[in-house]
């Protein structure tokens, strides 16, 4: 079993990373495939933002307001940046060097820091490529901050593999699996429903209306 890292030196490491000047090695590690280029970076975030404008798109709500998004770990804002303005889209992260690049990349967007998250706004709260660095306890613990986010009938979608040998990442860049079974007693837990999507290829909760 690996000893993965605390989430606050993940956190340090991912701010640390911000700062490099070497934009396509920022980009490699925060998306791999986008490690050619900007356009290519770009296209990467712009398929996913696609894809949760779909699923977004599929919730109910009053014709007269856009639907609420947040993109908890939103990095540099790679697909912030790519979401329908027709959106209300916020971003967030634990790192500031981070939350700077994303100001830059989505002017316009909300950036904050996770203690400025509104409770319960958010139609769509979705976590791409964050929950794999942090081991099940941190990993746990952020679930229950983004659920707090979430309006009622609200989705929360996360980014995360499940398999029936899970294990931690050691270190900040490595992968963390967890079980079918972990993340459904997770859902139980913030009161949540596991639900299925053709949408979007990562696991989808919901809150009760």
């Amino acid at each position: 079993m690996s000893n993965p890292q605390p989430a606050a030196e993940v956190a340090r490491r991912w701010d640390k990373v911000a700062q490099s000047d070497q934009v396509e090695l920022r980009q490699g590690l925060i998306h791999p495939s986008g490690a050619h280029g900007e356009a290519e970076y770009r296209a990467t975030g712009r398929s996913q933002a696609a894809m949760l404008l779909d699923l977004v798109t599929t919730l109910p709500g009053p014709e007269h307001r856009a639907h609420r998004v947040l993109d908890y770990g939103c990095g540099d804002g790679r697909v912030l940046a790519e979401l329908s303005p027709v959106l209300e889209a916020w971003g967030t992260d634990t790192s500031p060097g981070m939350r700077d690049l994303a100001l830059e990349r989505c002017p316009g967007r909300a950036v904050v820091a996770p203690a400025d998250v509104p409770a319960g706004h958010f139609d769509l709260v979705y976590c791409l490529a964050v929950l794999i660095h942090l081991g099940w306890n941190d990993g746990a613990d952020l679930v229950r901050a983004m659920a707090a986010a979430v309006a009622p009938g609200g989705l929360l979608v996360l980014d995360v593999q499940l398999t029936a040998e899970p294990e931690e990442g050691g270190d900040w860049i490595s992968v963390t699996t967890w079980s079918p079974a972990r993340l459904q007693l997770l859902a139980e837990v913030v009161g949540f429903e596991v639900v299925p999507s053709t949408v979007v290829p990562w696991n989808v909760l919901q809150r009760p209306a």
